[in-house]
């Protein structure tokens, strides 16, 4: 059955999990000839968490658009450096709650070079995550393959922020994955894949068709599966080897995913993407509030 493929793909079935707890949020005035400063934000938990952010911000004169990520605990803050400093900004950071140092801190012409590159590179890349660039072609097709098979198979022109949120959310976890098994040095022979592929097959009516519709092209099926076995075959030998139970594996993938996206670098080169996973991204509903160390 389709089920059936579905679920012999997933990745351990762990992954279902894994909190997605990443908002960024945009506002105040555009800048001419901004500066940025990046920060190390600490004490984030929630959506709620970058609201305070917000308001403490708001009250400095010469702050324009402040991007909090709760994921990797990091921000960015374009401001006037006529009119204020990133000192200022780390100031009002911390005392609303939320420890923060300067991680980088761009000067107007710098973060000019900054903004022209990454417009740049937006043409071909939606985003880079660690060393990996997610390509703009990867993205597209993946969203069309998610269009058709929620649609029944049928084209549709059919968008939405939550479905580029859902795609967006997908394959930046994929990718954070294979990153991280790529750093272990997991190799999966070719041979292993092919194998693999007929105990799918053979346990998959209607196979072709199956993956036609899921996956575009036999090519795009055996490059999916060999990432698939690259990925489980890291978090088998390096994240849950020597757990005992399902619930120590999930505690153990959970911790481990979680710190890994933490030192990932994620950069959104896409506008739309960014505001995409800004609109897919959990809220506390308001209840949390940083404690002033």
């Amino acid at each position: 059955m389709k089920r059936k493929l579905v679920v012999m793909l997933a990745v351990l079935a762990l992954g279902g999990a894994v909190a997605a707890a990443s908002v960024f949020m945009s506002g105040g005035p555009t800048i001419k000839a901004a500066a940025m400063a990046e920060l190390n934000v600490t004490n984030l938990s929630c959506g709620s968490c970058v609201n305070n952010i917000q308001q403490a911000l708001a009250k400095i004169d010469g702050v324009g658009t402040a991007d909090i990520s709760v994921t990797n605990g990091r921000g960015q803050v374009t401001y006037d450096p006529a009119r204020t400093s990133s000192a200022a900004i780390v100031k009002a950071v911390t005392d609303a709650g939320y420890p923060s140092t300067v991680r980088l801190d761009l000067s107007a012409d710098d973060f000019q070079k900054l903004q022209s590159e990454t417009e740049q590179l937006s043409a071909a890349y939606v985003a880079r995550i660690g060393s990996r660039l997610l390509s703009r072609d990867d993205f597209n097709q993946a969203l069309n393959l998610r269009r058709t098979s929620d649609l029944g198979g049928s084209a549709s022109s059919f968008d939405s922020p939550q479905l580029q949120a859902q795609v967006w959310k997908e394959l930046k976890e994929r990718e954070v994955m294979l990153a991280a098994a790529d750093v272990n040095k997991i190799v999966v022979q070719d041979g292993e894949v092919s194998l693999e592929i007929e105990r799918i097959k053979a346990a998959t009516p209607d196979f072709e068709q199956t993956i036609k519709s899921r996956f575009g092209s036999p090519e795009q099926f055996f490059t999916k599966v060999k990432e698939n076995m690259i990925i489980n075959r890291n978090i088998e030998l390096n994240v849950i080897a020597g757990a005992q139970t399902n619930r120590d594996k999930q505690l153990r993938f959970s911790e481990w995913y979680n710190d890994t996206l933490r030192k990932t670098d994620v950069v959104i080169f896409d506008p739309a993407i960014k505001q995409a996973e800004a609109s897919g991204s959990s809220s506390c509903g308001g209840s949390c509030s940083g404690s002033k160390s």
